[in-house]
């Protein structure tokens, strides 16, 4: 069986700690952040798709701010993956009809997708 996952330095060491028989079963490959300027064109080319796909628009200031927002708070995730959640779920939340809305909160399931991430 092969498991693709991914795990932050810091819980690798935790996991290492727990049960290192259990982490010595998978093969790590280090993948560094992107610079910042291969960030912002991954961000930027993703806000364009999610513009199109969810047929919305973020306005100039939108994508900064999440970038700022996601650099300070939240540092569980790394970029761009953390900042391209945060415009996913902003698309999502912009692009659907209130009832469609109402639909997925009463459901439960899907309510994470419309929330942004919480306050450390």
């Amino acid at each position: 069986m092969r498991v693709l996952g991914e795990i932050t330095p810091e819980g690798l060491r935790v996991l290492q700690e727990r049960d290192r028989g259990f982490a010595d079963l998978f093969h790590i490959i280090p993948v560094r952040e992107p610079d910042d300027a291969a960030t912002l064109r991954i961000l930027i080319d993703q806000q364009r798709r999610l513009e199109h796909r969810r047929k919305c628009n973020f306005g100039l200031d939108v994508l900064p701010a999440v970038v700022d927002v996601q650099r300070r708070y939240d540092r569980t995730a790394a970029f761009p993956g953390k900042a391209a959640a945060v415009l996913t779920r902003l698309a999502v939340r912009a692009g659907a009809t209130k009832e469609e809305l109402l639909a997925a909160f009463l459901q439960g399931g899907a309510r994470e997708a419309f929330e942004l991430p919480p306050r450390p």
